[in-house]
């Protein structure tokens, strides 16, 4: 054996996970004319109750519980539909940048500690890779002043102007597809129509939330009991924890302070 070859296998033991892992991460180091084998998955199988779609291994009662739940059937809207099936240059759009479309039309924005090593590379394949729990971030009903409105603002704020704002996320995206999307979440979608008349509600003047402990129970969250006040937290593992929670708390002016989980007020 060569010499070269014995002190490289003898240095390969002592190399780092970290390091032999972004040596050999295909994705970072991808290059177009590496070979690639190409697996091909198992027919999806399709639920006789439902009619859910199911990969080979998924389990039979993700869906429906074998037919045991049962869930009113919701057509898409016709117009919806035929854009997944139009063969135009608007429709081939659509369905290429279809993220893009439902970015510009979302409630709520994304708040995730992002991995920025991956990012960082630039090579090979983009990856997205996030830690710790993932949470959408819902802000005020109308925005700052000198700030023009974003996700949620846009379908209660300056209606008259919605499609023009809207199209300032992306100018890239055909304004027709834009309009028609838009409009049919104003008809069909239920939040939209709530969250409008949510809108018109008489503004509140003050309104405030006072958390008290008991002394003699130190290391218990007893309150608030109130049945109508209520949180959900997933995903709380050893990990996720370390970051904390994340609390918005809106002013009375409307703007968003985000607060710690200890602090006490």
């Amino acid at each position: 054996m060569d010499a070269r070859e014995n002190g490289a296998l003898s240095r390969r033991p002592q190399e780092s996970g970290h390091a032999f892992r972004a040596k050999h991460n295909i994705a970072r180091n991808f290059k177009n004319n590496m070979m690639m084998a190409k697996s091909w998955l198992p027919h999806p199988f399709t639920c006789r109750h439902c009619n859910a779609r199911l990969f080979h291994h998924e389990s039979r009662d993700t869906c429906c519980k074998g037919g045991k739940v049962s869930f009113s059937r919701v057509d898409a809207p016709i117009e919806l539909q035929q854009l997944f099936l139009d063969g135009s240059a608007e429709g081939k759009h659509f369905r290429q940048h279809i993220r893009s479309y439902n970015h510009v039309l979302s409630f709520t924005s994304i708040g995730v500690h992002v991995d920025e090593n991956i990012l960082a590379s630039g090579r090979g394949i983009y990856t997205f890779r996030a830690q710790g729990a993932f949470y959408r971030n819902i802000g005020g009903f109308y925005p700052n002043d000198g700030v023009r409105p974003r996700f949620l603002q846009l379908y209660i704020y300056d209606t008259d102007n919605e499609l023009h704002n809207r199209m300032q996320e992306n100018p890239q995206l055909h304004l027709n597809v834009v309009h028609k999307l838009q409009k049919m979440l104003h008809q069909f979608n239920p939040f939209v129509i709530r969250f409008k008349q949510l809108s018109i509600l008489p503004n509140i003047s003050e309104c405030s939330l006072i958390l008290k402990e008991r002394p003699s129970n130190h290391h218990q969250y007893n309150l608030p009991t109130a049945e109508q006040v209520a949180a959900i937290i997933v995903g709380c593992d050893a990990d996720s924890m370390d970051y904390g929670r994340d609390i918005n708390v809106i002013h009375c002016d409307g703007n968003l302070k985000k607060v710690q989980e200890t602090k006490g007020y």
